[in-house]
């Protein structure tokens, strides 16, 4: 197990050193002809080092390449047990080659991605066994798997009030990820609801990332009959933003409109940037206070 610790090591500097790599050009006017222009540029560039990264053998290692490692263990209870020592030590995501080579065993990889994922350890308070568990819910999401969305959404429900924020996000990314499949469970939960939780609140960013590539009435009923129940009507207004309809513009306009007199700055200025984000005119809509 050295020879793997020291990969999801030198995979961590590798990381590191891309991201520096690419915001020292942005910051050096290197990027200005469109090099990066989202976060999926960025992902992408940074696939693209890995890839290299991956593709280059270490002396650490016996002169072989991490990829080239990987493939070669076809114990897959030995892969099992190399995810779990690089969900400790790895910063952000674990090697690519990993999670193919577990990918390749099929059912049997998924099943063990679920028992780490939701299985008596999930919410173990132990770091150690925490960590695992949040990168099991994140090969999930990256393995699309339909069957997994029930029960993320559950975990969600579980985890404490204002606590435990990166399970959540990464929950809410691994919905994202799965895509089509999470939309109705998250619209049943979000229909049901009486008090919005922090739960309810990553369903809604979720249903909105998911929904703005994927535009439906449902999706934008959902998100409007929301915004106005719910009391985080900053968060609201994002989500109705982000998924992209102009037809939410009258509900947001209508409730500044209504609260002109007791809306706070904060929430008065962050609808108003929703309604311009969507096309709308917000020139006469002036900050009482």
């Amino acid at each position: 197990m050295i020879k793997a610790e020291t990969i999801f090591k030198n995979y961590n500097k590798a990381i590191s050193r891309v991201y520096k790599k690419i915001f020292s050009d942005m910051d050096n006017n290197e990027s200005e002809d469109g090099f990066i222009q989202s976060i999926d540029d960025l992902k992408e560039c940074v696939r693209e080092e890995l890839t290299k990264w991956e593709n280059t053998s270490f002396d650490e290692i016996g002169g072989i390449t991490p990829l080239e490692y990987f493939n070669g263990i076809n114990d897959f209870e030995k892969l099992v047990e190399l995810f779990k020592i690089g969900a400790v030590i790895c910063d952000d995501s674990m090697p690519e080659a990993l999670l193919n080579k577990l990918k390749s065993f099929g059912d049997k990889a998924v099943e063990s991605m679920m028992e780490l994922a939701f299985g008596s350890e999930g919410l173990n308070l132990e770091e150690d066994k925490s960590l695992i568990a949040l990168n099991a819910i994140k090969v999930l999401g990256l393995w699309k798997l339909e069957r997994a969305v029930g029960k993320m959404i559950d975990m969600l429900f579980t985890l404490p009030e204002h606590d435990d924020e990166l399970f959540k996000e990464s929950i809410r990314e691994s919905l994202v990820n799965i895509g089509l499949p999470s939309v109705d469970p998250i619209i049943g939960k979000l229909e049901t609801a009486q008090d919005f939780t922090d739960a309810h609140e990553y369903l809604m960013m979720a249903l909105a990332d998911i929904g703005a590539g994927n535009k439906s009435d449902k999706i934008y009923r959902c998100l409007k009959s929301a915004f106005l129940r719910m009391q985080n009507k900053i968060l609201g207004a994002s989500c109705l933003a982000t998924y992209g309809d102009g037809r939410a513009i009258p509900a947001l306009r209508g409730y500044i409109e209504k609260n002109r007199n007791t809306i706070d700055m904060e929430t008065f200025f962050e609808i108003k940037s929703a309604i311009d984000k969507l096309g709308g005119t917000t020139d006469d809509l002036i900050f009482i206070g």
